[in-house]
């Protein structure tokens, strides 16, 4: 992810460059439209990017068992069953302490 806002930074550069250049009659019209397609591509990269690590972090919290509740900094342990706490701790008692 963060290269990709690395070079949307770039890119937002390249933009302004190629702006300045143009207004100061540097370049044609031309490379301003290039740069800023390049930036715009950039952009739509940066942000596909950001949904697509939401998406994959919801996927994980679900994966694992979580909801959308408010729990109000409560440890997730906490909200499993009794039952399910003791079957979770018989078959991992060789990680000690992990499930307290």
């Amino acid at each position: 992810l963060e290269s990709y806002r690395f070079a949307f930074e770039a890119s937002k550069r390249a933009l302004n460059v190629s702006t300045a250049q143009y207004e100061n009659g540097l370049v044609s019209f031309n490379t301003v439209i290039n740069t800023l397609n390049d930036h715009i591509e950039q952009q739509d990269l940066l942000s596909s990017t950001q949904g697509s690590v939401a998406t994959s972090l919801v996927t994980v919290q679900l994966s694992l068992g979580g909801g959308w509740e408010i729990r109000n900094n409560q440890n997730p342990i906490d909200l499993l069953p009794v039952d399910m706490k003791e079957q979770m701790r018989e078959r991992t008692k060789q990680w000690k302490g992990v499930l307290q």
